[in-house]
């Protein structure tokens, strides 16, 4: 049996076991004690989560990750169904109380959705705009290339140039990705390269060549085409999202423009007409086989 075909399995699985359970569920049980059932589920969440939260705390999981591990984690679970069924079939537990139970395991789990939409919009921005809201580092070095961006694609080109003992200074927007840069030995500042002033502080005069590797379309065009008219001693190398933020990069002054995914795309190509090649050698090597 393939892995397509036992996923497909496992999903029809939990999906009549689910369809069962929730066709055992009494919900009369619910309007008949509607506040006690509440209560009782947002009892069982918050225990939880308070025992989540200090979890978070003791195995050092910070920021806005805490919060996601505690607030994902809160639902009772689909496995309390398992154990109420098991607990009914050897008498541990009377049937209207496992009902009652039931009903608020199947709650928790209806209201986690919720929580992860609280997380998103209220949460989540919160530590987002502390995070940026700090002030920029003072940038202490200065090096022959700059970098805009520190994400996957500007961290490579980073990695690349300091293996190869060129000094680098490379600034990104975001204060997290500074500091998870800085955690794996990896030097970068905090600041927007979009800014003037910024740039002036990281010593832009002094940089022979920018590499631009921000996420933002228009800020990139925006800080080539301010770079490129300030500074035209700097060399400007830029990473295009499409062709059509690419042509936008020329106009604006870009000295070389590289897309994203064309080379990665190439050596992928390359690599498939290889298999293929393979693959067609080798049934051509037992055809002649079966004939000899």
């Amino acid at each position: 049996m393939s892995s397509n075909q036992t996923s497909t399995f496992k999903g029809l699985l939990l999906g009549l076991f689910f369809i069962t359970v929730g066709a055992g569920i009494n919900f009369g049980i619910l309007f008949n004690d509607f506040f006690v059932i509440i209560g009782l589920t947002l009892g069982v969440m918050l225990l939880k989560a308070a025992v989540l939260y200090g979890l978070a705390i003791i195995f050092k999981i910070r920021d806005s990750a805490r919060w996601l591990f505690t607030l994902s984690l809160a639902q009772a679970g689909e496995f309390g169904f398992v154990l109420l069924s098991f607990s009914v079939q050897n008498h541990v537990l009377p049937n209207d109380i496992a009902q009652t139970l039931s009903l608020v395991v199947a709650l928790s789990m209806f209201l986690t959705p919720g929580l992860f939409i609280l997380f998103d919009k209220v949460i989540l921005p919160r530590y987002e705009k502390q995070s940026n809201d700090r002030e920029a580092d003072t940038v202490d070095e200065r090096g022959t290339v700059m970098i805009a961006g520190m994400g996957r694609f500007g961290q490579i080109v980073n990695r690349l140039l300091v293996a190869n003992e060129v000094k680098t200074v490379a600034l990104d927007v975001r204060a997290d990705q500074v500091d998870n840069m800085r955690q794996i030995g990896t030097k970068a500042f905090f600041g927007d390269a979009s800014k003037p002033d910024i740039l002036h502080t990281a010593g832009i005069e002094e940089t022979k060549l920018l590499v631009v590797a921000i996420d933002n379309q228009e800020a990139s065009i925006e800080l080539v085409k301010y770079v490129k008219h300030t500074y035209p001693h700097v060399k400007i190398l830029t990473r295009a999202f499409d062709r059509g933020h690419g042509y936008q990069l020329r106009q604006a002054g870009a000295d070389y423009i590289e897309s994203e995914t064309y080379h990665s795309a190439l050596e992928l190509g390359a690599k498939t007409m290889n298999c293929l090649g393979s693959i067609l050698l080798c049934r051509t090597a037992e055809s002649h086989l079966q004939v000899d």
